[in-house]
């Protein structure tokens, strides 16, 4: 488990995207209230979701009923069976109760958990990035972040988030791939020039390369005296280094 900046856990599960949950709840703020969830959430997963309400002292439902009496309002949730009229009216025990309705904001705001808004804000999301720049997968960011290139400031269940540094790299892969560079060879220049070594290129600008021979130097020979010095000088060299 790692700590963020946000005063929350990542959890991670093994074979599941990394996960997010309240560090400790400030108050028991859903102390009997029972949560329904509506459309996609961005931050949470269904499962994560139902798990804060219950440590906020909540009880989670997976669909309306007369005891519901908070509606969290995710992506693409929409009118029908259950709106918070329907909810409350749809018995006579719940009529004149008013049901409330929250959007993911306001539910992440109750449970300390970064508010998706303020993320995206601040930093640039996964899905945003992928869309800017079409090149670019989950895979490739993925990748990015195994060769330690790039790290993204908070993860959520359904999104990562990166701050300007690491969108620069990332504009920088993708106008590499957009030339054809393969991933590895931007990978390995990129991770050359972050330890500071030099990359090298050895392909020949026009796709052939020369073979040059270069003949031996016969020079003229040693005098003899110099000749007899640098045999004594190596005989003597190899005497000390043996003692």
């Amino acid at each position: 488990m790692t700590r963020n900046r946000f005063s929350c856990i990542f959890v991670s599960v093994p074979g599941a995207k990394p996960e997010v949950m309240p560090e400790r709840p400030a108050s028991r703020a859903l102390a009997g209230e029972t949560v329904v969830f509506a459309g996609r959430l961005s931050s949470l997963s269904r499962r994560d979701a139902h798990a804060v309400v219950r440590l906020l002292g909540g009880t989670p439902a997976e669909e309306g009923s007369p005891r519901t009496t908070i509606i969290v309002l995710g992506t693409g949730a929409g009118p029908g069976p259950l709106s918070a009229t329907h909810c409350a009216a749809s018995s006579p025990a719940g009529a004149g109760r008013r049901v409330r309705t929250m959007g993911e904001d306001e539910f992440c705001r109750i449970a300390g958990l970064p508010q998706p808004t303020e993320l995206r804000s601040k930093y640039y999301a996964s899905s945003e990035i992928i869309g800017r720049y079409p090149p670019l997968g989950e895979a490739h960011l993925r990748y990015l972040e195994k060769w330690r290139l790039i790290s993204p400031v908070a993860r959520t269940w359904g999104e990562a988030y990166y701050a300007f540094q690491d969108l620069v790299l990332i504009r920088q892969v993708s106008a590499e791939l957009q030339r054809g560079v393969p991933l590895r060879s931007v990978i390995r220049s990129l991770h050359a020039e972050r330890c500071g070594q030099l990359s090298l290129d050895f392909r020949a600008p026009g796709g052939g390369g020369k073979v040059l021979s270069i003949a031996a130097h016969h020079g003229p020979a040693l005098p003899a005296a110099l000749s007899t010095n640098l045999e004594v000088a190596e005989r003597l060299f190899l005497e000390a280094s043996a003692i």
